[in-house]
This record gives C-alpha cells, sequence and structure tokens, in this order.
C-alpha cells in the first residue's frame, strides 16, 4: 500500500544500492544533502529541505487520511452528508491522500468527501477479515458507496502488478454498478526523494539527471491500469500523462517548490498543480456520475 508517511521520508541511505550504481559524484552529492553542508547555496538548501517537511498535514494527517493505524477515522467529518453539490469522495491509500490538497479547492463546487488509509489499495477485498485497511475499504466500497451514492468515486493508489485482479473484479462488482468510478493511475516515481536529485541536478548542472533515477515500473502499471480501465468502461486519469513528455517528467510545482516531496508523493503545492491540470477531465465525468443519479 502506501507505506505510513513517517516511513516516506526516508534517509539518502535507503536508497545506497542504487546510489552505488550512479557516478561517485552524485552519491557523494545526495549523501552529503542529509547534512546540508555549507556548500549549498540557500536556494538549493531550501529545495533538500523538502524532503524533510511534514507534508501529511495538508492530506489531513490524523483524521480523514490515517497513516498511523492509533489514530481515529473521523468519520463524520471526512464522509459529509449529501448537500447541494454534487458528492464526490477520493478513496485509497497516501497516493489517494496526496491528492487532497488539490482536490479540496474544487470545495467551492463539490461537496468533498475522503477515505484514505495506508496499507493497501482501494479495492473490495474477499471476506468478511483481513487486515485493517481491507477491512476499511471493504466497508467504504461495499456499505457507504452504495448507501449515499456519490455522484463519484476517484479511486487512487499505490498500485502493483499483485492488486490487478481484484481492481478488476472491484470495477465490476454490483454493489458498484450505479456508481461513476473514476481510476487514476499512479505519479511518476524515483529510486530515492525527488527534491535531492533536483540538487544534485543543479550542482552538476544535469537537468536530465531525475530522468536517470525514473522507477521504468510506473509507465507499465500505467499502461496495464488503462487497459483494464478500458475494458471495465471506467474513466481513466493517467498522471504519468499529465506530467511526462518524450521521456522526462515534470519535476517543479513552481520555481524552487519541487512538484513530489519524497520518491512519489506530491508536496502540497504539487498536488494543486496537479489538479489543475486533470480537473477538467474529472468535471464532466462528475457531471455525468449525477447526471446518471438523477434519471
Amino acid at each position: 500500500g502506501g507505506g505510513t508517511l513517517h516511513c516516506l521520508n526516508r534517509s539518502v541511505s535507503a536508497g545506497a544500492a542504487i546510489l552505488m550504481a550512479a557516478p561517485l559524484g552524485l552519491s557523494a552529492a545526495l549523501v552529503s544533502l542529509n547534512g546540508l553542508s555549507v556548500r549549498y547555496s540557500p536556494e538549493e538548501r531550501a529545495v533538500a529541505r523538502y524532503a524533510h517537511l511534514d507534508q501529511e498535514r495538508s492530506y489531513r494527517g490524523g483524521t480523514c487520511f490515517i497513516a498511523d493505524y492509533s489514530d481515529r477515522y473521523e468519520r463524520s467529518r471526512c464522509l459529509p452528508v449529501r448537500g447541494d453539490k454534487p458528492l464526490v469522495l477520493l478513496v485509497g491509500d497516501s497516493y489517494a491522500a496526496h491528492l487532497w490538497p488539490g482536490l479540496s479547492t474544487l470545495a467551492g463546487r463539490y461537496d468533498l468527501a475522503q477515505a484514505n488509509l495506508v496499507g493497501c489499495t482501494p479495492v473490495i477485498y474477499p471476506g468478511d477479515d483481513g487486515k485493517v485497511c481491507e477491512r476499511f475499504f471493504r466497508s467504504i466500497l461495499t456499505r457507504w458507496v452504495p448507501d449515499n451514492q456519490p455522484d463519484a468515486v476517484l479511486l487512487a493508489g499505490r498500485w502493483h502488478q499483485r492488486d490487478l485482479g481484484l481492481l478488476r473484479q472491484t470495477l465490476a462488482d454490483p454493489r458498484l454498478a450505479g456508481t461513476q468510478l473514476i481510476l487514476i493511475g499512479p505519479p511518476p516515481q524515483y529510486t530515492t526523494a525527488l527534491p535531492r536529485l533536483l540538487v544534485a541536478a543543479e550542482r552538476r548542472d544535469e537537468p536530465t539527471l531525475p530522468a536517470r533515477f525514473a522507477d521504468p515500473n510506473v509507465k507499465i502499471v500505467d499502461g496495464e491500469l488503462r487497459r483494464i480501465a478500458q475494458a471495465a468502461g471506467v474513466p481513466y486519469v493517467s498522471l504519468v500523462e499529465k506530467l511526462c513528455r518524450q521521456g522526462s517528467c515534470r519535476v517543479w510545482a513552481q520555481e524552487g517548490v519541487p512538484l513530489q516531496f519524497d520518491d512519489g508523493h506530491f508536496s502540497e503545492l504539487g498536488s494543486k498543480e496537479i489538479m489543475h491540470l486533470v480537473e477538467p477531465d474529472l468535471a464532466p465525468l462528475i457531471a455525468r456520475g449525477r447526471a446518471s443519479r438523477a434519471r
């Protein structure tokens, strides 16, 4: 699943095996960023600090996004009763939660519900038991969604090959038949924290450096998710398609602010930028869901 965000601010040493394969100068540059040595400019230090900033608060961590199982999910706050506006549910792990800062900018147009928990992806797990996250997503998708009939459900997560069989079954589940599901693909991901790569790229004057450390599996999973969604008749939003062109992906939310703060999760501003890119795709789908529900 998404893994807890506390663990997502990994030290560079977690990527040591990968970095051993990198040119020695890059390894040194990345490792020294941990100490933010005085040799770095204020701008470089500001960028590198994004790898240590707590982005969880902007994801509504501890209330509607549960990264620590000792926190309590606040159903009354996170799953509002239907008002006059279209009701949109964001469901998934931390790779759904990182869309929340952007989605929340649309609160004037939509009633927004959020059900985010780390540990597994948002599918209907078989049986009645299982891990905490399996029971949580089963309850949201098989009880809350049919009972409350949101106009759209955004399914997002850190999808792996092993999830795809259950995802196919979930998209075809009769309990979700009347619901406008929208499947959201993975963002570009890296083998170490993007802010560190950006500083190393700046120091070495190699703007293409982050692309060399991109995770190639993301593109494969993105393609598989698209095919699964197509076969199920479910709209698919590819974040890779929105952010990447000819092998290189967007890395800045704006000048000096990385799009992602670790190896994949959007910074608060990055989330708002990605929502600006995907909202034109979402708006007609949400309207379609609302129209079909009204019939």
